[in-house]
């Protein structure tokens, strides 16, 4: 998508899910990197394929600290840190559900603002926010799709609630 397409937009939802190859390319990248709406960022791998460059320190606030993988036999906890409204009725840790699809999520460091707001228990976050005024950028570098599906649902809505509500800053976010 152009630049001038994505604002148009009040919030654009990118979702790689769980593959590399799904994360925004160079061309994509490049009309995010001026957008100036909400911005939520989904997926495992995106900071892999973008480490430590601009995109993700001034997008996704963050920088890759590991990537790691785990399935059905093995996985990490990820552990709400900061109280914050996108967690209602969300339990923590935050559960996933794995067949036989490794996943591969990102480990990240927040950056520039960004604030972790829950953390792998590999000592990285696992979701990181940012506002600046009534703006907003959300960095999940995981797929919501191995959620179970009520607390995907209920974690999706909070944050589309989060992310079009005009009550102002979180002042958690901000002072953090």
């Amino acid at each position: 998508p152009s630049q001038a397409f994505l604002q148009s937009f009040p919030l654009v939802y990118w979702d790689a899910a769980g593959s590399y190859a799904s994360a925004p390319d160079e061309n994509a990248v490049a009309a995010l990197q001026f957008y100036t709406g909400n911005l939520i960022l989904e997926g495992d791998d995106m900071a892999l394929r973008h480490v430590n460059n601009s995109f993700m320190r001034e997008r996704a606030h963050s920088t890759l600290k590991s990537d790691f993988s785990f399935d059905v036999n093995f996985s990490i906890p990820l552990t709400i840190v900061q109280n914050h409204r996108i967690f209602d009725g969300i339990p923590s840790p935050i559960a996933f559900e794995y067949s036989s699809a490794r996943a591969s999520p990102d480990a990240l460091n927040s950056d520039l603002n960004g604030v972790a707001l829950a953390k792998w228990d590999v000592n990285g976050a696992g979701i990181v926010a940012f506002q600046q005024g009534t703006i907003r950028h959300l960095m999940l570098p995981f797929s919501t799709r191995r959620m179970p599906s009520s607390a995907r649902q209920t974690f999706l809505t909070n944050i589309f609630n989060w992310m079009f509500s005009n009550s102002g800053p979180d002042g958690w976010i901000e002072t953090v």
